[in-house]
This record gives structure tokens, sequence and C-alpha cells, in this order.
């Protein structure tokens, strides 16, 4: 309703206040903004941990449901039109802009990273540094960038993809 006298969106209106809130309090005292924030992140983390392993279990399941069901082969764009690439042509795309450039930086930091200390070795009692921190370490990072990283990747691309197609969207 707010679109059609020209103004915007709830949701526009309440993510700009909260970008001013935060510029405003980052530039009255960055010192204290810095230490909400990251208390705001550290109590999310800390009781909602298991939405994030939830919500990347039930993208994964999505992505292996879809894939594997008959009726969920959607055609995207023209009945007649047929695939531009190949299987392998697409995934060796995916796989190089998407994943290779994080993979090379990423795959060897983020194990190192988390075994010098995070938050899930000081709950688990675990000391940063010793061989339960490597395995953790290694855990989180196959987490990341293993098959439940791809879903979500997956799950967004879908969703983008048959908007667009279905409705003659550009997609740039």
């Amino acid at each position: 309703m707010l679109a059609r006298i020209g103004l915007p969106n709830a949701f526009s209106v309440l993510a700009a206040g909260l970008i001013a809130v935060f510029v405003l309090g980052a530039a009255w005292s960055i010192e204290t903004t810095g230490a909400v924030l990251i208390g705001t992140k550290d109590q999310v983390v800390r009781f909602f941990d298991w939405v994030f392993v939830l919500s990347a279990n039930a993208c994964l399941l999505l992505v292996v449901v879809l894939g594997l069901y008959p009726k969920a082969n959607v055609r995207l764009g023209d009945p007649a039109a047929r695939p531009e690439f190949g299987n392998v042509a697409w995934f060796a795309m995916m796989f190089s802009a998407g994943l290779a450039s994080g993979l090379l930086y990423w795959a060897t930091a983020e194990p190192i990273l988390h075994h010098q200390g995070n938050p899930l070795l000081d709950g688990a009692g675990i000391t940063a540094g010793s061989e339960a921190a490597a395995t953790i370490a290694l855990r989180i990072t196959v987490m990341h960038w293993g098959l439940h990283g791809w879903a979500f990747y997956v799950v967004a691309a879908l969703g983008i993809g048959v908007y667009s197609y279905k409705h003659g969207r550009p997609l740039t």
C-alpha cells in the first residue's frame, strides 16, 4: 500500500532505520557500538546455533529431494530451449567462479583460525591448539565448505532462477 502513494515499504523503512542507528552509534562511540554488536552476535550464536545447523541440514535435504523427485524437473526458459552448457561444463564454471577462489584461501586458513580458538571450543571445554581442537576445526571447515555450504547456494540460485525465468525477468 505504501508503494502506491510513493512511500517506501515498511521493510525498507525498518532497514534504513537500523542502518541509521548503527551508523550514528558508531559515530558517537565506536567502542560501545562494537561491544554491543559483538555481544549481540555472541548471544545469538549462543542461543540459536542450533538454528544454523538445522537450516543447513534442511537446505541440504531440500536440494537432495528436489534433485531426486521427478516432479521437480522444472525447465528454465522456453519449452523448446536447450541448455547452453553441458552438466560438466556448468559444474566447472560454478565451482570455479563460486567456490574455488574461496577454497584456495579459506581451505587452509579456516581450520587454522578455528584451531587457535573459537566459542565452540570454549563452550566444550576444549583447549585451543590441542588435538581435539584440530578435530573440531576440521569439522567446522567441512561443514562450511562441504555439501551443506553448497546447499545454501543452490537454494538461493533456484529461487532466483525459477522466478527470473518463469516471470521473464533478466538476471542482470
